[in-house]
């Protein structure tokens, strides 16, 4: 229920979520607002299955990463035709993600605020009346390695921005590729 997210959000933010840990995110998709949340990399590859699955999907809202494209590339054009406005950040290459509604979408952030990062990993827009928050988190490799440092910041900023925005918007969803695996079910070959 969105009162039983409410708290699991809650709590996460506060720290006091058991099992969670200081650097997981709680992915939550209301039952009322369907969504849909895909890694969909390059974008320009993956248009026609996307294409196909919007074409028949009973979706409001879809959240997507590693677009892979700059927002020149955007195929806004075909993403209309299919009944969605789109609202994007994106790069060539690496990273990018995108919202899709069948409501209007207003974006106002492309990043996390007070942390500086020109990897286009976020984005945050009101639609259908939501906030809908799409991540794209770092994945941070080795755990000695500069990225595992790197997606610490990121994940800590992440957590204090959401603290003030779960205070904002008592309709927030936060969607998106967490890159985040505790345990080796969780990955497809944990020896590599």
């Amino acid at each position: 229920s969105l009162e039983v997210a409410r708290t699991l959000l809650a709590g996460w933010l506060a720290g006091a979520v058991v099992g969670l840990g200081d650097t997981a995110l709680l992915l939550v998709v209301l039952a009322r607002h369907p969504g849909w949340a895909a890694r969909l990399p390059a974008l320009r590859v993956r248009l026609p299955q996307l294409t196909e699955w919007l074409a028949t999907a009973n979706v409001d809202v879809v959240a997507l990463q590693e677009t892979k494209l700059p927002d020149t590339d955007f195929p806004q054009a075909a993403i209309e035709a299919l009944g969605y406005q789109a609202a994007y950040a994106g790069q060539r290459t690496y990273n990018g993600v995108a919202v899709l509604s069948r409501q209007p979408v207003v974006a106002d952030a492309q990043s996390i605020p007070g942390f500086p990062d020109e990897q286009r990993r976020v984005l945050a827009v009101e639609t259908a009346g939501l906030r809908v928050i799409d991540l794209y988190v770092p994945n941070g490799q080795a755990l000695d390695s500069d990225k595992y440092d790197y997606k610490l910041r990121w994940l800590a900023a992440l957590r204090t921005w959401l603290a003030g925005e779960a205070q904002k918007h008592p309709n927030l969803v936060v969607l998106g590729d967490f890159n985040i695996a505790p345990e080796d079910r969780d990955v497809h070959d944990p020896k590599a």
